[in-house]
């Protein structure tokens, strides 16, 4: 049996749309955090968007990056978080593969599964999301040969408020034998801090009582023999203790299961992102030699895939200098709706429907912005992309992006 490990780190169908990705394009997809994908010179796999069923009136989508090749490749299925939020009464938040597939769907051979379930503005509960993401397994399994999938290498994956759709799921699923946690709860009785769920939330997505919790709790339903586990976790996470990582792991070990618990130290809640080179890097890593160890997978080029990890993340990295950098244009991101700054060396932050002006200068290596009433800073990477840090607040250690237009 492995020994938990601890690292540490610095800070039927109704519809389908076949897409051949290519390289060339950088997508977003906005969940409840704006996702960065890849930029040029990508991959060649087939993205596939279908749905699953409709049920309580809207649809329950699917997303899936199949390899180029024959097959079959090993298939991992992804449970988006958000905290049970996004979506609207009539569709639900988006399918979205893991933030990691567009790296390793071909040069690893791997089926990447988006799973779409109900959220709390679709009438959603814990009990129908959990039943959301077993069908979705059971679609996409009895369409393996289309699809490419091999059904004897199953996995799950999840991040934050899916962490426990997909550990029970993983579980129940009889061919899994990979899992996959970021910053996730697996234990809704035993509970050492952190914000998620707030006892709102809990009562609306039925993990309120007891039962409830119990029935929603992944580490008290582990399957013999348990999937093989990473969990990552930073110890400053203040939405989901990182306690709630380390447990899991050695639940699994005294099930005679192999667990890792990757904790990263100072860092926050939602750290998977490349605006966060250093620990995107020691996390894909990690993500990476799970996959090739527990699917038994053979890249051609183990190295060549840790140098196109690196060549990903460059552009997100900060400016040496800022010397020849000049800010001036119209700025966005998700949170952040637009900043525009003037040549005057004035500018007007909207955030969040409200605007507030300042005025900017550059100094010490930082782009500052101020009025009478504040002053902060922002950090300049080198793909024209702004940084705001957090360093206070329910989002301390988090990093909101803004992309030059």
């Amino acid at each position: 049996m492995e020994k938990m490990s601890l690292f540490s780190v610095p800070g039927g169908c109704a519809r389908r749309n076949s897409v051949k990705t290519g390289r060339g394009a950088v997508r977003f997809a906005v969940m409840f955090f704006f996702v960065v994908a890849l930029t040029e010179n990508a991959f060649s796999f087939e993205k596939v968007s279908e749905t699953v069923k409709t049920i309580d009136g809207v649809d329950l989508p699917v997303t899936l990056m199949i390899p180029q090749g024959s097959g079959p490749f090993p298939v991992l299925f992804n449970v988006h978080g958000g905290g049970w939020n996004g979506g609207s009464a009539e569709r639900v938040p988006a399918a979205s593969p893991p933030e990691f597939a567009s790296l390793f769907c071909d040069d690893l051979g791997i089926v990447f599964v988006g799973v779409g379930y109900r959220c709390k503005n679709q009438g959603g509960s814990f009990p129908k999301a959990l039943a959301d993401v077993l069908d979705t397994c059971q679609w996409v399994r009895e369409r393996a040969q289309r699809y490419k999938c091999d059904f004897s290498k199953v996995g799950f994956c999840g991040g934050s408020a899916g962490t426990p759709l997909s550990a029970l799921a993983a579980q129940r699923v009889p061919e899994c034998s990979l899992y996959i946690g970021l910053n996730g709860i697996y234990d809704f009785v035993r509970r050492e801090g952190g914000e998620f769920p707030d006892r709102i939330s809990a009562r609306k997505y039925e993990v309120f009582s007891e039962s409830q919790r119990q029935a929603a709790s992944a580490v008290y339903q582990i399957k013999t023999p348990p999937p093989n586990t990473l969990l990552i976790h930073g110890n400053a996470d203040g939405t989901i203790e990182c306690q709630q990582s380390i447990r899991f792991a050695e639940a699994v070990q005294k099930h005679g299961g192999a667990a890792q618990a990757l904790i990263l130290d100072g860092v926050g809640h939602d750290f998977f992102r490349p605006r966060y080179p250093d620990v995107f890097l020691k996390c894909a890593e990690a993500v990476m030699a799970h996959l090739i160890d527990t699917f038994e997978l053979a890249p051609a080029d183990r190295a060549g895939l840790v140098r196109e990890m690196n060549r990903h993340v460059h552009k997100f990295r900060l400016r040496e200098n800022l010397d020849e950098f000049s800010p001036v244009g119209r700025w966005s991101g998700p949170a952040i709706a637009a900043c525009v700054f003037n040549p005057d060396g004035t500018c007007e932050w909207t955030e969040r429907g409200t605007s507030v002006s300042y005025n900017w200068k550059i100094e010490r290596g930082e782009l500052r912005l101020m009025n009478s009433r504040e002053s902060f800073a922002l950090q300049v990477a080198r793909g024209d992309i702004l940084y705001k840090p957090y360093l206070s607040g329910h989002k301390k250690g988090r990093v909101e992006i803004l992309w030059k237009k």
